[in-house]
């Protein structure tokens, strides 16, 4: 049964196993990975890759992480590869190398065919470099890998004791977020990523991590009451933890303090790997879940005095809207962009909600 965040993982608890099937090439990652799982809590190994081995997770392990760092193109050898992995591991991620861009996308009608058939249990690491002709992962992204599909949070959660009320108003925001997020697809891998938020008199509203939001679950909304930045604390009430962009998104709203909304996709083809949408990657590659990105962000949306999206590299989609009337105004810039009108009961007579 996959884990379900309602409390942290402990490093026990959480194991993350990396075959490397070319140690001499990735000679830098170990270290890497160990310099992660000491920062965020997990356990790790580095084994060179064994057709044929599988090894097994130690026992106590809650949640269990293969990366399969292959270097080479797809082949029919990697469904019996990732269902062998799977029967010992919670969660598979495999890290591919092509030696053209036109190689990659041929391969995504089967890798796409292999995500269906495991049921959101694979993670295809897209390739991000350029090495020597070939298309790569790089170290840095297998290294994140390694924390956001194990113990998922970078932060120091605070669970405040006190049940969570959502009011009609903030559900009605909520369910119509994960409508327009199912009915559109704005997801590439999983309807886990990305999230959903809105501002509080005190703290902000944000979905659970690894919560699905192609279904409307009140029970995975958490409300963050404050972010301590010197210890990295989250203050948060709710029945599971806070997205694991929950750090970003408070440095955001500590820092432009009239925003009242912002939602967070990964809809790469529609938008963020879209050259249509390159004027609008405004803020360059950086790693999820810490404050640099939080204050990148605050930027880039502080420079513009008007709703509307922008692009963060090699991560996703960020949709702002600012008070009064911010859950509505979100929701007519986003309209804007996948063509629909109208989708919000209170959109009569509001201006200003256009995208810079």
């Amino acid at each position: 049964m996959p884990y379900v965040y309602a409390h942290p993982l402990k490093s026990s608890e959480a194991f993350v196993l990396v075959a490397i099937a070319d140690p001499e090439r990735r000679c830098e990652l170990p270290d890497r990975l160990a310099i992660q799982a000491d920062r965020y809590g997990f356990s790790v190994a580095c084994v060179a890759f064994q057709p044929g081995a599988t090894p097994v997770p130690p026992q106590g392990s809650h949640h269990s992480l293969a990366i399969l760092v292959m270097d080479r193109p797809l082949d029919s050898s990697h469904e019996t590869l990732l269902s062998s992995f799977l029967m010992r591991f919670s969660q598979v991620s495999v890290a591919l190398a092509y030696p053209s861009g036109a190689e990659m996308l041929a391969s995504r009608p089967a890798i796409e065919r292999m995500k269906t058939g495991f049921g959101d249990l694979v993670n295809f690491l897209r390739p991000d470099r350029t090495e020597c002709g070939w298309q790569i992962v790089s170290d840095q992204k297998i290294a994140e890998n390694s924390v956001c599909d194990s113990v998922r949070i970078k932060y120091i959660p605070n669970r405040l004791r006190g049940p969570l009320h959502l009011s009609c108003r903030e559900q009605s925001y909520f369910r119509h977020a994960s409508d327009l997020f199912t009915r559109f697809h704005l997801y590439h891998r999983s309807a886990s990523d990305g999230y959903f938020l809105l501002r509080r008199p005190e703290g902000f509203l944000i979905t659970a991590t690894k919560t699905y939001k192609d279904r409307f679950d009140p029970d995975r909304i958490a409300w963050v009451r404050a972010y301590q930045r010197q210890t990295n604390t989250l203050d948060y009430q709710g029945a599971h933890l806070p997205s694991s962009d929950a750090v970003e998104a408070a440095v955001v709203l500590q820092q432009v303090p009239d925003l009242g909304a912002l939602l967070h996709f990964h809809a790469s083809d529609r938008w963020t790997r879209n050259p249509a949408f390159a004027h609008l990657r405004l803020v360059p590659e950086l790693p999820y879940g810490e404050p640099e990105l939080g204050e990148r962000l605050a930027e880039a949306i502080g420079a513009r005095h008007s709703d509307g999206f922008l692009i963060m590299a090699e991560h996703g989609e960020v949709f702002w809207a600012r008070q009064p009337q911010a859950e509505a105004r979100i929701f007519a810039v986003l309209s804007e962009q996948i063509g629909q009108r109208h989708p919000w009961p209170w959109l009569t007579g509001l201006e200003g909600a256009r995208s810079d």
